[in-house]
């Protein structure tokens, strides 16, 4: 059986993984599932990291497409 990693595994695994200091904000929705939202305080990317019930999905955005988002949402 294979084991996929907890939100806080992952979590964790980002952060030992980059040496650099974040700012996290954690939601959770109706069912449940979480994510969580990583800021990295140095550069400004972001790793999202969903809980989809039978595992996690991680995704990175470098500081240029972050720029993006903030354009097309604010």
């Amino acid at each position: 059986m294979k084991h996929e990693k907890t939100i806080g595994e992952e979590i964790a695994a980002q952060i030992r993984g980059t040496g650099t200091t974040f700012t996290i904000n954690i939601t959770m929705d109706y069912d449940g599932c979480q994510t969580a939202i990583l800021k990295d305080n140095d550069c400004g990317d972001m790793t999202i990291i969903q809980d989809y019930g039978e595992g996690t999905q991680v995704m990175f955005l470098d500081t240029n497409e972050v720029k993006a988002l903030k354009n097309i949402l604010l």
